[in-house]
């Protein structure tokens, strides 16, 4: 109703959004929203001459609002918009103007105009990494280097929040492949496969620094301080083996991860001495043996003691005391001693057969 007001008689001598009738039905709206809302409101619709008129209703210092209205108004369409999409938190709107801006200065022939819509994808790539918008960039874009700007910018992103292998897929999705972007990922998440094959793709002296025998010095060195040692000492074999041509170092690592079998079986087709394999391979089925019978003698005293109370709480049971008897044994009975944590321990030591 109040946007009709502007078709009002121009015989009123005053601007319809100013006349008593629009004061009237402001006054109305501001029964059931305050006017900082109707002010944000008009100001989201890209409608300031109603904002111009909320605000001088409510009271507002003009000399803020004044200000403000005036340069959105002295703006380019877009590039207008796109300012109070960004005073208002409305990111993805603010990109969308800012990308159509960019469009049509990239379009004008004319000088005077151009220098007024200067704004240039980077200013578009900024807004894109500063909100994480790349998502919504990849579909505003149809250029191809544009997007492929993007999709670096997204794996960079990616990287620097760790999520080295989502990074990986973005930068091998890129055509062409963005390689350095693509091999930083690789190593960094440990994908020696990936790394590997494209490091023989694109061969230079500046990738020739990463050496194989390092990659795999450095599977070495985090098997030393994981719980997954066994995966890790063979990831560091198999780049020794296939990619260092060192197969004294793959032999050791197998070693390190009781991978007896393979062990000797590359021993053998490199012509290397396999007695030190036979010799770790049985020294580690003693001690497995040693550990096992170990287990077994604590299994049988715990499973007795056990059973004896079993029995008790059986008697307990029949002598009404019951919850007595539970609040003793708890106290008595550490984790330690527990049967089914003896057994789980043990469980998890099947592979040792």
């Amino acid at each position: 109703y109040i946007k009709t007001l502007e078709d009002v008689d121009s015989a009123l001598n005053e601007p319809p959004l100013f006349s008593s009738q629009a004061q009237d039905a402001i006054k109305y709206l501001a029964f059931m929203a305050d006017y900082e809302h109707l002010f944000v409101t008009a100001l989201g619709m890209y409608d300031f001459p109603t904002a111009r008129a909320v605000a001088k209703y409510s009271q507002m210092d003009p000399k803020v609002y004044l200000a403000l209205l005036r340069r959105y108004r002295s703006l380019p369409k877009y590039y207008g918009q796109y300012e109070v999409d960004v005073k208002l938190l409305r990111h993805e709107c603010a990109l969308r103007n800012l990308v159509k801006s960019f469009e049509v200065a990239e379009t004008c022939t004319d000088p005077a105009t151009e220098e007024v819509l200067s704004n240039s994808f980077d200013d578009c790539l900024g807004l894109i990494e500063k909100y994480e918008l790349h998502k919504l960039a990849l579909e505003l874009f149809s250029d191809r280097k544009l997007c492929h700007r993007i999709l670096q910018s997204l794996g960079d992103s990616l990287s620097r929040d760790r999520k080295y292998e989502l990074a990986l897929s973005v930068f091998m999705s890129i055509d062409p492949v963005d390689t350095a972007r693509a091999m930083a990922a690789a190593r960094a998440c440990g994908d020696w496969r990936a790394y590997f094959s494209l490091r023989e793709e694109n061969r230079n002296a500046e990738l020739e620094a990463f050496h194989a025998k390092s990659i795999a010095d450095e599977f070495v060195l985090k098997a030393e301080s994981s719980f997954d040692k066994r995966k890790l000492y063979h990831t560091a074999a198999q780049i020794a083996l296939d990619y260092a041509s060192d197969a004294g170092m793959a032999v050791e690592c197998l070693m390190q991860a009781k991978m007896w079998d393979e062990c000797y079986r590359v021993a053998t087709m490199n012509s290397l001495p396999t007695g030190r394999c036979v010799e770790a391979a049985v020294a580690f089925a003693h001690d497995t043996i040693g550990d096992l019978e170990e287990r077994s003698n604590i299994f049988k005293v715990k499973a007795a003691r056990f059973d004896v109370i079993v029995q008790l709480r059986k008697q307990a049971i029949e002598a009404g005391e019951a919850e007595h008897f539970d609040e003793v044994a708890m106290t008595t009975v550490n984790d330690t001693d527990s049967l089914f944590s003896t057994t789980s321990t043990t469980a998890s030591n099947a592979s040792a057969r």
